[in-house]
């Protein structure tokens, strides 16, 4: 019986021992599959990491590309916008070189309309005109995009002035263009007169025909900028149209509106300005445009403070006096 007895628990300990055994094969087996599958989890968030990386990365470096094509466009369109309202060029391409062997001499300024003269004569004169005075005087300019980084400059030095007072006298200024870092990318500085008739500033685009590129005409109206203009008058619309061989550009300037003052300061100087506001629609090989513009005036100086904005009021471009001498 004792014999019997013992027999019978030897082998219920091996029955045990057996299931126990088994379990534990099971229980490697289901942990190798729990590894498995922790592994498969591990390596699908690494090559997903990876992937998200990468398309940032590729991300990133489509938007810069954009961004850096949708800067150069509109550094165009700044720089044929500062043609028409300012006679001289401010290109705002860094990548743009300009070689011209010879300085042109720029074409003879138109005189006042008597239209214009009509129109503020009755009023007296408000002071300076709104454009330099001074031989000598160079002014500074920064093309600035939205997030006010500074892609480019243009330096305008006042090279001569036929005076004969000072509400009557012609100027003629020579503008270099410059890259970022204020290296000169023009060989020759580009020349452009201005006219000043009893106060009068005439802004003619005409002047600059030929000077950015052999070929190069101009046509349209000038802009005029009397000395006694107040907040609410309206000025006189114009057009520009430029033509390079078979390439035809049209600048149509309306709603020109005085809508306020402003003291802007550049190097030290407080410059009580004007704010002249204006529609400007473009058209070029059939593609039309449209922009708002915003520019600060100040009186001895000229342009003060250019700003562009889209139609639906975003701002686009900036392009702003930074450094003044001989003021």
């Amino acid at each position: 019986m004792k014999t019997r007895l013992g027999l019978l628990v030897m082998a219920l300990m091996l029955s045990l021992g057996t299931a126990d055994l088994h379990a534990q094969g099971i229980l490697r087996e289901v942990g190798r599959g729990v590894a498995r599958r922790a592994v498969n989890r591990a390596e699908r968030k690494v090559v997903n990491k990876i992937n998200q990386e990468v398309d940032k990365a590729v991300d990133k470096a489509v938007d810069k590309a954009i961004d850096k094509a949708e800067k150069k466009v509109q550094a165009a369109a700044d720089t044929l916008a500062q043609a028409a309202e300012e006679a001289a060029v401010a290109f705002d391409d860094a990548s743009l070189s300009i070689d011209l062997d010879d300085e042109p001499e720029a074409s003879a300024p138109k005189g006042i309309s008597p239209e214009v003269k009509a129109r503020f004569a009755a009023r007296p004169s408000g002071g300076k005109p709104f454009y330099p005075m001074k031989e000598g005087m160079v002014l500074t300019y920064a093309s600035k995009t939205t997030k006010g980084e500074t892609d480019s400059y243009s330096r305008m030095t006042i090279t001569k002035i036929d005076w004969k007072d000072e509400n009557n006298y012609t100027v003629e200024a020579s503008t270099e263009l410059l890259d970022a870092e204020r290296n000169v990318l023009s060989t020759a500085p580009l020349t452009a007169g201005v006219i000043v008739e009893d106060g009068i500033v005439s802004f003619d685009p005409t002047s600059m025909a030929g000077l950015l590129t052999e070929g190069m005409q101009v046509s349209g109206d000038n802009f005029y900028l009397p000395d006694n203009i107040e907040v609410g008058d309206q000025l006189p619309d114009y057009k520009v149209v430029v033509s390079i061989g078979g390439l035809k550009t049209t600048s149509d300037n309306t709603s020109i509106k005085v809508t306020g003052k402003e003291t802007l300061t550049v190097s030290g100087h407080a410059i009580d300005c004007y704010i002249i506001e204006s529609s400007v629609s473009a058209k070029a090989i059939g593609i039309k445009s449209e922009m708002k513009q915003k520019v600060w005036y100040g009186r001895g100086i000229g342009q003060v403070k250019t700003e562009g904005y889209s139609k639906k009021g975003k701002l686009m471009s900036v392009n702003e006096l930074v450094e003044v001498t001989g003021l």
